[in-house]
């Protein structure tokens, strides 16, 4: 005989006061099971959808900044101080205080190629800035390679302009 069938021989003989028993233990174990198995998985999903989105906002305002940069940039877009970017590239690696650096330069292809034996690599990061905020000349290649001493390193650089639209 199962439980179920001798609680359906028991519950009309059973007085008030077991009968409110069985419904409250009923009750409360049902209750545990609701909470463990519905009520407990949906606070620990709500806690990691408030990180998620915590997270996705954060990257929504990171993205949005961005956007507003970009189009700064845009609306100040300059045209190149010199037309030939070879004569470009040398007005501004003189301006930097760098031509004893520079070891070869090049043009071709529609590139400058600029090839420093070796040049401190802070010095190397200012220059690629300068030359494209002040000529739009921008890095196509770069092949850098760690020297001996800190700091410094070998960079050949290949730079374009960006195709007029």
């Amino acid at each position: 005989m199962t439980i179920t069938e001798r609680l359906r021989e028991s519950w009309p003989n059973a007085s008030a006061r077991e009968r409110v028993l069985v419904v409250v233990g009923v009750l409360v174990v049902g209750g545990a099971i609701a909470y463990t198995f519905a009520w407990e998985p949906l606070l620990r999903d709500l806690a990691t959808t408030d990180h998620a989105v915590s997270i996705a906002r954060g990257n929504v305002e990171r993205t949005q900044r961005n956007v507003d940069e970009l189009a700064g940039l845009k609306r100040e877009a300059r045209t190149p101080r010199t037309s030939d970017p070879r004569a470009a590239a040398e007005r501004v690696v003189d301006k930097a205080g760098l031509r004893g650096e520079l070891t070869a330069i090049s043009a071709g292809d529609g590139r400058i190629r600029l090839t420093f034996a070796a040049i401190d690599f802070v010095a190397l990061n200012a220059l690629i800035e300068q030359l494209g905020r002040d000529e739009q000349l921008f890095v196509a290649e770069a092949l850098l390679a760690a020297q001996v001493a800190p700091g410094r390193v070998r960079a050949e650089l290949a730079l374009a302009r960006p195709a007029m639209r």
